[in-house]
């Protein structure tokens, strides 16, 4: 069993039906999710010991938060008390050709004011085999960047794999290339990233940039540090059908799972994060690259059959959904 810190902000989701918009005052339906905690629950669900630090208030909400990480095995021994509130980000879900919408609210959070001393990160990090972070939590304050940077320096200095997934957000930056500058502050110091075409894209600010692997092969020439790459192609048929591949590069070549096709969409948002917490799972437990992918890409499908952020699957769910075919009925 891996264990594995995942740092980052518990938010509080509300989202509408299908077919209505947040100015139809219809009903909102609440759960908690968010990038790095996504992961954290998908890891744990997946066999590993997950903590999670973060801050969160000591309200009700604050008390409900803590209650879903608790339910999910996800630790609460590094969550912080803190003034404030939960963050909030609001869903209109998508329908047909219309994609959904988000809308932050995330401001003077707990999570967003919250100061973690040099001792206290040290201390999350003992005995954690890696640490997990998103290109979210940079983008909230310039203290969670310098946070973020320390973080990453501590745990490179133990020996912790480093995992970022770049997660650029762009209602959560002011520009663009501030956001790009921060991360290429990072680049060096990080194991494992999450990283696809559009970011290498603005990371060496060339739009010709247009095959993965070798775009891949680029961006390792100038940071030969990272030693896995990984990302999703998603073609858009509609809000309810996509296809879905799995890449993953390490070792100087390129992986890919079979192209699939996703029906009848429940729920797309945190699919990526469990495409992520996939390919944590298999890289912690030394799979081969080729495992890693199929296994990651299978428990992202599987992530669109269930509403809300997480993903519930255990590795037996999701190998036993691998070697059947979709829809049959396990009896």
């Amino acid at each position: 069993m891996a264990k594995v810190l995942c740092f980052g902000e518990l938010l509080l989701r509300l989202a509408t039906n299908r077919s209505e918009f947040i100015q139809d005052q219809g009903r909102l339906t609440s759960n908690f999710g968010g990038s790095e905690v996504n992961v954290a629950v998908g890891l744990s669900h997946l066999g590993n010991d997950t903590q999670f630090l973060t801050a969160l208030p000591t309200d009700d909400i604050g008390k409900a938060a803590r209650q879903f990480l608790v339910s999910h095995q996800v630790s609460l021994t590094q969550v912080k008390s803190a003034e404030g509130r939960v963050g909030i980000y609001f869903v209109e879900m998508g329908a047909g050709n219309r994609a959904s919408n988000i809308i932050y609210d995330r401001k003077y959070s707990s999570f967003a004011q919250v100061s973690v001393s040099k001792e206290e990160l040290s201390k999350a990090l003992d005995g954690q085999d890696a640490v997990f972070i998103s290109g979210i939590t940079p983008a909230l304050s310039d203290n969670l960047y310098q946070t973020t940077i320390l973080l990453v320096q501590l745990a490179k200095k133990r020996g912790i794999t480093v995992i970022y997934d770049n997660n650029y957000r762009e209602k959560l930056w002011s520009n663009k290339q501030i956001a790009f500058d921060k991360l290429k502050k990072l680049l060096p110091m990080i194991d494992v990233l999450s990283v696809g075409i559009l970011d290498i894209r603005a990371i060496f600010q060339d739009d010709s940039i247009s095959d993965l692997e070798d775009a891949y092969r680029r961006l390792l020439s100038k940071y030969p540090n990272l030693k896995m790459l990984l990302s999703t192609n998603r073609e858009t048929i509609s809000a309810e059908e996509y296809r879905l591949q799995g890449s993953v590069y390490t070792q100087g070549k390129l992986y890919q799972s079979p192209k699939q096709a996703i029906y009848q969409v429940v729920d797309r948002i945190g699919t990526g994060d469990s495409y992520a917490s996939g390919v944590i799972h298999g890289l912690l437990k030394g799979e081969t690259p080729q495992n890693i992918v199929d296994f990651a890409t299978a428990n992202a499908i599987l992530k669109h059959t269930v509403y809300g952020d997480v993903a519930i699957f255990t590795e037996s769910q999701v190998k036993a959904y691998m070697a059947s075919l979709p829809g049959v009925i396990n009896r």
